[in-house]
């Protein structure tokens, strides 16, 4: 009988493997071999034979072929076709197979055996063995995956060995994928497990003996479970695909290492199988299917209710934003740039999730998202600059400035000048701080232009021409003095201007040319001119910092621009007309700085017509003077500052004579003409900007310009009629009665009571006008009397003076009490039952306190104003005492 040595895990053949660059030949340790080196050996007494000499040596023991294998250093080829000589195999090696090995065999093992140990050396050395028909090729390992390897469907009969093949495992109660995700640490470095899902079936390409060791954990992992079933959880507020991500990664299992305890968080079962689930979204009903144990079911199940709630307010992902004072249109190019997109419709590439290598979720869902595929930042915009309203583009925006975790999309909608971002929470975040900072009030200027302007005109002439002529038989004798006016006087008496003395005689001469003048005529003039323009002009506008702003005062003024004639008819002319405007011209881009001071970009421009070019203005059009500035100042707030001046001073002399008889003293002024002139224009530009930094500083201003145009109405005659615009102050007036106020009850005859009607916003700067007790509404009374009636309003403080008048559509009457007052903000409203009075308000300023009066009719009856140490009664209607039908003040 043969008998089998079996190699052990402690394995009496010991393998050292070098890679020596050295060269050396085989040597076989049998028997006479070791004697010769000295080794103590206990070998049959048989003579050595010359094979045994030569090489290892093959014995023969007890029906059995034994072998030794004592290598030291021996080339791989040496090896293999040892092999083929004990094994009977044909190898065929590739070319890069070579290296030395050494195997140490201190006890004889059979050749089934030792054709293990030699594929174990080939492993080692990064090669392997694979039948191809009627020989092996020896090959690298790395190569075994891409040749015909032996495919094995079921386990039986297969030896374990070191020499690559193929195996195919079906699968029937867990996900190939999700088996193949757990068992990759655990293929050969050279190895290859992969799923094919169409069959759930698992492809290992690795050595026999780890193919084996991986079917054997498969058989334990591919069982039945009781406790796995599957469940629809319906979702009502998330979203299914996005919730599905989120429970796999606070769910999913990382393999452990080979050697290393599971991760935290990993459970593990008792035969080693890793508890899994699967979980796959179905966004057509917004369901999760769900697979898994009954503990992982409930653990996901209550993951889903915690997660599958509303949002609370302004937590969605579509944000609208009502901007307060800023612009949307001219916001949107700015939050595009900081986004890094650069054209509307663009987006901006979200901040990329990172995954550690080798996680992958037992559970996980392999689908592919849906949604938008740009994951850049983007917006819609209207337009961007304006004159590409609407317009689309798919250009790719710069580097952004902000990292966000999603896609961004910003839109702008001028009809309610809003502003829609679609975003997550955490960016939307990050955007709503960049608005509300960008999102505020910006200061104004208010620029007080003055042009100041004065021309003087002086024109002063006098001269004497005189004719002389005679007949001579043999032609005319003609003297003159003619300095320029005596031919137009002769010719059209009625050209000349001034004071014209002529005298002509009735005897006439005749010239050459056929021309009968007469034969003594003398011409007188004097003429003197004057003329004085004075212009003062004060154009005042107000704009927002950093915004352009022109004013035109002026008059639009025809101008011949061409003239045509008919081919037909030469008479027939046709003349093209242009208007331009003629007047003031204020352009101006304000820049507030630090410190109150105000850069200003300016263009101001006068013009005017000349008042002698209108006389002939068919000829050649209207002359106009223009005077223009265009530069840019720098000045403090409130500071006046001239821009441009212009003095103009001319002295023109003209003296036309007959030589030498002119220069005659008292006589030669019949011989002569003089004309003087002198022009003088005086012209200077100021200006004075005031910087509006809020609602106070705004009604300090309307107020001011406010009471000069009363003042003007009243040095007019007038009446003290002034639109309601103009007399809105700071704080707001609405028509509206308040929300928040109740109706008091009427009690007898009179109505009393006060609240708040709304609270004006805007920054608010409290300042007294003037020293002294603040002025405060104490009271109101209202007392009916006849068909009208009489309002009572007493107030404590020192009033320095009271101006009231009265406003139609709707009817009110207005009535400013001036003293000592802060801007509180708000407006005080006492409504009051009465057929002609609506309701009451008072509100407070810088120095002033204005009280509104409310009627039900768009027309106010007169009234009669009475002030009474600190009670101030406005009679009404029939409860006037006196018959006046304009208001008046007792």
């Amino acid at each position: 009988m043969r008998r089998t040595r079996r190699l052990s895990p402690a394995l009496t053949a010991l393998l050292v493997v070098a890679g020596a660059l050295g060269g050396g030949a085989p040597r076989a340790l049998g028997p006479d071999a070791a004697r010769a080196q000295g080794a103590p050996r206990t070998q049959p007494d048989t003579a050595p034979t010359p094979v045994e000499a030569q090489g290892p040596r093959v014995v023969e023991a007890d029906g059995e072929r034994d072998i030794t294998m004592d290598f030291q250093d021996v080339d791989l080829g040496v090896l293999v076709k040892f092999m083929g000589e004990i094994t009977g195999k044909n190898f065929v090696m590739d070319e890069r197979v070579q290296g030395k090995v050494t195997v140490v065999s201190p006890t004889k093992i059979t050749p089934e055996e030792a054709y293990q140990v030699f594929q174990a050396v080939l492993q080692v050395k990064g090669f392997t063995t694979v039948p191809s028909g009627a020989v092996v090729r020896i090959i690298p390992t790395k190569d075994a995956k891409e040749t015909s390897l032996q495919t094995l469907t079921d386990g039986g009969g297969h030896i374990p060995t070191e020499e690559y093949v193929t195996r195919l495992i079906p699968l029937t109660q867990v996900d190939a994928a999700d088996i193949g995700n757990v068992l990759q640490p655990l293929v050969s470095k050279d190895g290859l497990i992969t799923s094919y899902p169409q069959t759930n079936s698992l492809i290992i390409i690795d050595s026999a003996a780890n193919v084996a060791r991986l079917t054997r954990m498969i058989a334990e992992l591919d069982v039945a479970s009781s406790r796995r079933h599957t469940e629809l959880i319906p979702l009502k507020h998330a979203v299914a695909s996005e919730l599905t991500d989120t429970i796999q990664q606070v769910l999913e299992e990382k393999p452990a290492a080979p050697g290393q305890p599971p991760a935290q968080g990993q459970r593990t079962m008792a035969s080693g199988q890793i508890r899994a689930f699967k979980i796959t979204p179905d966004d057509r009903t917004n369901t999760l299917i769900v697979n898994a144990a009954v503990d992982q079911m409930g653990q996901i199940k209550a993951l889903v209710a915690r997660l599958d709630v509303p949002l609370p307010p302004g937590s969605g992902k579509i944000n609208v934003y009502y901007l307060k004072f800023a612009n949307a249109e001219d916001l949107l190019p700015v939050l595009l740039d900081v986004i890094g997109a650069s054209g509307g419709g663009t987006s901006r590439p979200a901040r990329p999730q990172q995954q550690p290598p080798g996680q992958t979720g037992a559970g996980r869902n392999r689908r592919t998202s849906s949604g938008s595929s740009l994951r850049r930042s983007s917006a819609d915009r209207t337009r961007r600059p304006p004159n590409q309203a609407g317009q689309q583009g798919g250009q790719t925006g710069q580097q952004p400035a902000i990292e966000f975790a999603s896609d961004v999309r910003i839109t702008a909608d001028p009809a309610t000048n809003s502003l829609i971002v679609t975003a997550a929470p955490e960016d939307y975040a990050i955007l709503l701080g960049v608005i509300e900072k960008l999102d505020i009030r910006r200061r104004q200027v208010y620029v007080e232009a003055i042009i100041l302007e004065v021309t003087l005109d002086r024109l002063r002439q006098l001269g004497i021409e005189v004719q002389g002529g005679i007949g001579l038989p043999n032609g005319t004798g003609l003297s003159r003095v003619n300095l320029g006016n005596l031919n137009t006087a002769l010719a059209d008496p009625g050209s000349l201007s001034g004071l014209i003395l002529a005298a002509v005689s009735e005897r006439t001469v005749k010239l050459p040319d056929g021309r009968t003048v007469p034969a003594q005529a003398a011409l007188l003039t004097a003429l003197q001119n004057e003329s004085d323009v004075n212009i003062l002009s004060a154009p005042n506008i107000l704009t927002t910092d950093n915004e352009e702003a022109e004013i035109i005062v002026g008059q639009n003024v025809p101008f011949v621009a061409s003239r045509s004639t008919s081919e037909t008819n030469l008479s027939n002319t046709f003349s093209t007309i242009e208007r331009e405007d003629v007047g003031i011209t204020l352009r101006l881009t304000p820049q507030i700085s630090e410190g109150a001071i105000v850069r200003m970009a300016l263009f101001e421009e006068v013009s005017a017509l000349v008042p002698n070019s209108l006389l002939d203005a068919n000829a050649v059009g209207p002359t106009t003077t223009v005077r223009s500035a265009s530069t840019t100042i720098t000045v403090k707030d409130s500071q006046t500052v001239v821009i441009g001046g212009l003095i103009s001073d001319s002295i023109t002399a003209t003296e036309s004579k007959v030589p030498f008889l002119g220069d005659v003293p008292v006589i030669g002024n019949f011989f002569k003409k003089t004309n003087s002139q002198k022009n003088k224009i005086n012209l200077l530009i100021f200006l004075t900007p005031h910087i509006i930094k809020n609602e106070a500083d705004a009604a300090t201003v309307s107020t001011t310009e406010r009471d000069r145009f009363r003042s003007m109405m009243e040095r007019s005659g007038t009446p003290q009629r002034i639109p309601d615009p103009l007399d809105r102050p700071s704080f707001e007036l609405h028509d509206r009665a308040a929300p928040d106020s109740v109706e008091p009850e009427p009690t007898g005859d009179r109505v009393s009571g006060a609240t708040s009607d709304r609270a004006a916003g805007g920054p608010r700067r409290d300042a007294a006008a003037e020293g002294g007790p603040l002025l405060t509404l104490t009271d109101v009374q209202v007392d009916r009397r006849n068909q009208g009636a009489v309002i009572r309003v007493a107030i404590s403080g020192t009033p320095t003076r009271v101006e009231h008048y009265a406003l139609s559509d709707p009817g009110r009457y207005v009535i400013d009490v001036y003293g000592a007052s802060v801007h509180q903000g708000q407006v005080e409203s006492v409504p009051v039952i009465d057929p002609l009075v609506r309701r009451v308000r008072v509100a407070h300023h810088r120095g002033r306190m204005r009280l509104v009066l409310d009627l039900k009719t768009a027309q106010p009856p007169a009234y009669v104003l009475e002030r009474r140490d600190g009670t101030i009664a406005l009679e009404l209607g029939d409860a006037r005492t006196t018959d006046a039908s304009a208001p008046s003040e007792r």
